[in-house]
């Protein structure tokens, strides 16, 4: 059995967390792209700017959910019983119960951690993001400038331009792939 547990943040100020039973787990990582089901190796990778997306049974029809994270982890282990009171302190007293007493048991662990989560979904907005990248790129271009006038900047002054570099790419990247997953109307 299959066990997925997904954590991020959505923005600055919220944070989400899922724990579900998928029957399978999508993910574009640093090295690749990866599926997983039961019985999967164990696995440690890095999602930079990539997708993350899960299948599981609603009312024995197949639905997907997907996720852009901007950076994250994803760990895959096997025969570990996942721990409910780290995980989620809200899943149920049943669940936790069922899961300590060895009723239910998960030969697949898949744990997701990332920053700057966004689930997309038909109607998920553009509009926020857009004005995030017109925002970086204001102050890109005003970094750009102040570095200019420097005549040796230090590595310091280098990294806060590289650090907007990447964030606009990672908007850039969140717009692609909203684009792409409307027009395949998931």
């Amino acid at each position: 059995m299959l066990k997925l547990y997904i954590a991020g943040n959505l923005g600055a100020t919220t944070s989400e967390s899922i724990l579900v039973d998928p029957i399978k787990v999508n993910a574009g990582l640093t090295t690749g792209s990866i599926e997983v089901l039961d019985k999967h190796y164990d696995l440690l990778g890095n999602i930079s700017n990539n997708i993350v997306e899960y299948t599981f049974l609603k009312e024995n029809k197949p639905e997907i959910r997907t996720f852009f994270f901007r950076t994250g982890i994803f760990w895959i282990g096997n025969k570990n019983v996942v721990n409910l009171n780290l995980l989620m302190p809200n899943t149920t007293l049943l669940e936790k119960q069922a899961v300590a007493t060895g009723e239910k048991k998960y030969d697949t662990t898949v744990l997701v951690y990332g920053n700057n989560m966004v689930e997309l979904t038909q109607t998920v907005s553009e509009e926020p993001i857009l004005k995030e990248i017109e925002r970086v790129k204001q102050a890109l271009d005003k970094e750009t400038e102040v570095l200019i006038k420097i005549e040796k900047p230090t590595s310091q002054q280098k990294a806060k331009k590289t650090l907007l570099e990447e964030e606009l790419y990672s908007f850039q990247q969140l717009i692609l792939f909203m684009k792409d997953y409307k027009k395949r109307g998931k």
